[in-house]
């Protein structure tokens, strides 16, 4: 995805705001934000009108900057090679952003103002799409290797997807808050995401 031309000082505030939500903190404010980046507030305002418009734009810049490394990623090796990649490392993103999915969750109404409901929409249909043309990728590999005997479905391959991105989640949750709940080996999530495809 292409995103517009950000200047250096724009990119240091989003990347401040981000930092300060993933440490978990949600009531902050614009000069925190400045004190972070090293700038002046009024330099904060010539990028955004409000708070919640600048944590907006902060999401979408971020969250269009991890579909991009997503994008960069070199799937080599075998069907089930390609498919253990592709589950840890959905594994360690959702890691390494756990408090930012925590603060969209529970603060919906800054992160997802309704000047900004379009483009939230958008981007993350936009995410969904490229994640699923890589699942399509790797799965073609599966038909080569005879995992499978013919392609699936549309319909299947985004039940598979959807499915094994939801136990990721849950099971990143289930790490973190230690609720006892069972942890699923990439071993048991790879050979479920197999079985919802045949």
């Amino acid at each position: 995805m292409k995103q517009p031309q950000i200047k250096s000082t724009q990119k240091l505030i989003y990347e401040s705001v981000i930092a300060i939500i993933s440490e978990g903190k949600a009531d902050f404010t614009v000069s925190e934000i400045a004190e972070r980046a090293n700038v002046g507030k009024g330099t904060v305002y010539e990028y955004c009108k409000s708070k919640e418009e600048l944590v907006s734009d902060a999401i979408l810049y971020y969250a269009d900057n991890v579909i991009s490394s997503v994008l960069k990623l070199e799937l080599k090796g075998s069907f089930k090679e390609r498919i253990l990649f592709y589950i840890s490392t959905a594994q360690s993103l959702v890691r390494s952003n756990v408090t930012l999915f925590r603060f969209l969750m529970t603060h919906s109404e800054v992160a997802f103002s309704t000047s900004y409901a379009e483009r939230f929409t958008h981007l993350f249909a936009e995410i969904k799409k490229c994640i699923i043309e890589i699942v399509i990728e790797i799965i073609k590999v599966g038909v080569e290797e005879g995992v499978f005997e013919k392609m699936p479905s549309y319909e299947m391959i985004y039940y598979a997807y959807t499915t094994t991105t939801f136990m990721i989640g849950n099971q990143v949750c289930s790490e973190q808050n230690n609720d006892g709940f069972p942890i699923l080996s990439n071993e048991m999530l790879y050979t479920s995401f197999v079985k919802l495809l045949k």
